[in-house]
């Protein structure tokens, strides 16, 4: 094979993340996102002009003339540009294990770098916020840093020894070869919510000795060991883990790293302010997302629907101001609206004060939830934030955005496609439980026995599975006789469930608003049997019932079940 390129790391870069920026939809309140990425791949530029390959020419000066009005049209002409020097192949001397990462190469490191990639969004960012404390869990002598492109958001997080934040794609470049003021690392992880593909490159990269590429959004893992010229590629786990929070636990795993406590997910960060005194309940909404804009007219009934005109306790409503101008003005016109229809009295509405350049940074909206008891959030990174603060959460999300619900007992996830009424009844019940409705503004399910099982044969369920992750491994994950009290706790379960599904009717209309972000009806799938399961199947049949365990226990009746009968475990 003829040597690869030496502008290969760099070209596949630009190539790869060229790609990731046209295909991702941006709102107006997110243009600033845009024009930040540009600038990042163009600082890629200066590198690819010193090395002669056939296109690379053509490539800088398509690159340098790239804007706002033009990425889409000019992408596709310098991605052809650039075919010649991204194209990458592993060497042949390289073993290829298709096997988890052996347990020194995290587990020896003295120096670890977590880089999160730019494709990756801050509330995918949020979910990685346990890795720092997984790799002190089984290294804890190791120097955790941190390399982001969001300010502020990681200060507060629990194991990171230093963070920073990089500027561009080559101050990117410069951090995974230890070539910037970070200096060198035993062990380079890029983490990033699309698929780079940069582990081939690293191969022919002579900066990078050990290095893994973690993938959220294609839920994969890619790792290269230089010094002894081994590549891993671990299997994905399929049919289970569609939950991106339960995606990185499996592939924490592959890394050689513990998955924790499932609440260990959202007890992340220091500093977190005490519980409230209850006086006064704060909520904070915000009506923005980086893929769509908010609906004005649908913003302004919804805030002033949601709060009865006299609440049982003061109520303070802090809207988000957004990110510039124009979400400013449509935040300062939603307070304005909604603070005419509740008059001032017992519900007083504001918008939060953005910082000195005129917009909420990271570390703003960190600062209003920690104040905050209830959130009302679209499906954007601040209803990944708020369960870190212990927040009630009610979440605006459209259809296909199921694997982004937080698995927090507090989070609820409402159809933003939905009838706004239904919307509001929902969220109704959830809020009933802060004592801020009146009993004549809600209508209360009827909760019995029935429910009381299920709720009861969820936690021995959970019970069961705390501490594992069924078959993930791909051998017996457990003996016969764990995984026979398996079957039996969740051929329980789905009885009891499928018992108060049929009593979902009889709920009064209000309440029905909770159920619309699961297809209830459908059944869970028994596995009862009079024959223990063949050896063989076992790691099916584990990863079958602890992945529908997780969707269940991530469900709005199971969160609403638990908050109405007893506190979440």
């Amino acid at each position: 094979m003829p040597p690869l390129p030496p502008a290969i790391l760099p070209a596949l870069l630009l190539s790869r993340y060229l790609f990731f920026l046209t295909q991702r939809p941006i709102s107006r309140s997110n243009t600033h996102y845009l024009q930040q990425r540009i600038h990042g791949l163009q600082s890629l530029a200066g590198v690819l002009a010193n090395v002669d390959t056939p296109g690379t020419a053509t490539a800088v000066a398509l690159l340098r003339g790239l804007n706002p009005g033009n990425v889409r049209e000019t992408a596709e002409r310098l991605q052809l540009q650039l075919l010649p020097a991204a194209r990458a192949e592993l060497p042949p001397g390289y073993v290829v294990a298709d096997t988890a990462l052996p347990e020194d190469f995290l587990g020896a490191a003295g120096r670890v770098l977590l880089v999160f990639g730019p494709a990756i969004g801050i509330g995918d960012e949020i979910i990685c916020f346990p890795l720092p404390s997984r790799v002190k869990a089984v290294n804890p002598a190791a120097e955790v840093v941190v390399l982001t492109a969001y300010e502020g958001l990681w200060d507060r997080v629990s194991g990171v020894d230093r963070h920073g934040c990089y500027r561009d794609h080559d101050h990117l470049l410069a951090a995974l070869r230890g070539q910037d003021a970070l200096g060198g690392f035993d062990v380079v992880v890029l983490v990033d919510f699309e698929n780079p593909e940069l582990y081939r490159a690293v191969t022919a990269d002579g900066g990078i000795g050990r290095y893994a590429e973690l993938s959220l959004g294609a839920r994969v893992l890619a790792a290269v060991d230089n010094h002894d010229r081994w590549v891993y590629r671990p299997p994905q786990a399929t049919g289970c883990s569609t939950n991106f929070y339960d995606t990185l636990d499996r592939l924490a795993w592959a890394m050689g790293l513990p998955a924790g406590e499932p609440a260990a997910r959202f007890d992340t960060l220091t500093g977190r302010r005490p519980a409230s005194d209850g006086a006064e309940l704060v909520v904070y909404a915000c009506p923005f997302t980086s893929k769509y804009d908010p609906s004005p007219r649908y913003w302004t009934r919804l805030l002033c629907s949601l709060l009865p005109a006299e609440p049982a306790r003061p109520v303070r409503v802090v809207v988000d101001p957004g990110t510039n101008s124009s979400t400013r003005r449509f935040s300062a016109q939603l307070a304005q609206a909604a603070a005419a229809h509740h008059d001032g009295t017992a519900v007083t509405v504001e918008q939060a004060a953005p910082d000195v350049r005129q917009r909420l940074s990271v570390r703003g909206v960190f600062a209003e939830l920690d104040r905050a008891d209830v959130v009302v959030c679209t499906d954007s990174f601040t209803a990944h934030a708020a369960p870190l603060f212990g927040c009630t959460t009610l979440v605006l999300a459209r259809p296909g955005l199921e694997n982004w619900r937080a698995p927090h007992p507090r989070s609820f996830h409402f159809d933003g496609d939905g009838p706004l009424a239904d919307v509001v009844g929902g969220m109704r019940q959830v809020l009933g439980h802060h004592g801020v409705l009146r009993p004549q503004d809600r209508q209360v399910p009827p909760l019995g026995a029935p429910e009381q099982r299920l709720v009861a044969a969820g936690r021995d369920l959970a019970r069961l599975l705390a501490g594992g992750h069924g078959g993930a491994d791909g051998g017996d994950g457990s003996s016969g006789a764990d995984v026979e009290r398996v079957r039996a706790a969740y051929s329980c379960l789905a009885a009891a469930r499928d018992a108060v599904v049929q009593r979902l009717p009889g709920w009064p209309a209000d309440a029905r608003g909770l159920l619309r972000d699961e297809a209830y009806e459908i059944p869970m799938r028994r596995l009862e049997s009079e024959r223990p399961v063949p050896r063989w199947a076992r790691p099916a049949v584990l990863n079958h019932m602890e992945h529908h365990w997780l969707r269940w226990r991530n469900t709005n009746l199971h969160k609403y079940l638990e908050l109405a009968l007893g506190e979440a475990p």
